[in-house]
């Protein structure tokens, strides 16, 4: 028997499904929204000699039936219906930072990720997949402004993409398109002011790192009187023997990359 179903919202995969062997038709509905469907059964039979004939229905769900007859036919009906509601999906997004990205430097992305508005599911894990061949798991993070770090060894453009599933297997994802740059080469100058007391002469070197976004975790200082000194400030101060000559100085900068330059400049305390 063909059962014919509609909706408030949504979609069916079959408008009209015949019944099993059971009784049971079935139909799938796709929504983002709250939606009623409504199934409907009719019968329509021929009768002779003006005879009269008797149809009726019952439905289940709210439906209800009616029937009735005219002439030499007899009809029936009956109908049901269904309201569907749809937990709302999680929300994330993410962004890169403004200006330049560049490769073998850390890039913080920011995200957030919240369940859906009255929603009663939590937040069950939340992934990144960086679009280099590297995903990060975060586990069961939520609110804003939530941060994860990435370094890419090469340029290019890649699509980071978040995940967020939820507690009742609702998911969502957001993406971002970002341009890695080439890595720049590393340079390093120093620049110094001495001030003489009595016979020592105290100098004050400073070395300048470019690019600006280079992160420097060391400084190895020669001072080119067989002393030499690691500090992870750009500043450092020597003292020499006033008069002792001139003193060729020079500094090895590593960045958080790998990266290495060496600038050097004279003294003359």
């Amino acid at each position: 028997m063909p059962v014919t179903f509609s909706t408030s919202a949504g979609a069916l995969g079959n408008d009209v499904v015949n019944t099993d062997a059971g009784g049971t038709a079935k139909t799938t509905l796709t929504t983002t929204v709250q939606a009623t469907v409504t199934a409907t059964v009719g019968v329509q039979q021929s009768s002779s000699g003006g005879g009269t004939g008797t149809g009726g229905g019952t439905g289940t769900g709210g439906g209800t039936g009616t029937g009735g007859s005219t002439g030499g036919s007899v009809t029936g009906q009956a109908s049901a219906s269904v309201t569907v509601n749809v937990n709302p999906v999680p929300t994330v997004s993410i962004s890169a930072p403004a200006g330049t990205l560049t490769a073998r430097s850390p890039i913080l992305f920011t995200l957030t990720a919240t369940p859906g508005a009255n929603s009663t599911s939590q937040i069950r894990d939340v992934s990144v997949n960086f679009g280099d061949g590297d995903t990060i798991d975060l586990g069961a993070i939520t609110g804003t402004n939530q941060t994860v770090s990435h370094v890419y060894d090469d340029e290019g453009t890649y699509t980071v993409r978040a995940t967020v599933v939820d507690t009742l297997g609702g998911t969502t994802s957001a993406a971002t398109a970002i341009v890695v740059l080439p890595q720049p080469p590393l340079g390093v100058s120093i620049v110094s002011s001495q001030i003489s007391s009595g016979g020592n002469t105290t100098v004050t070197f400073t070395a300048t790192v470019t690019p600006a976004t280079a992160t420097v975790t060391s400084y190895v200082w020669v001072f080119g009187d067989t002393t030499q000194q690691t500090t992870t400030s750009n500043q450092v101060v020597h003292t020499y023997s006033t008069g002792s000559g001139v003193k060729i100085v020079t500094v090895t900068v590593t960045t958080t990359s790998g990266q290495t330059s060496i600038g050097q400049t004279a003294v003359s305390p």
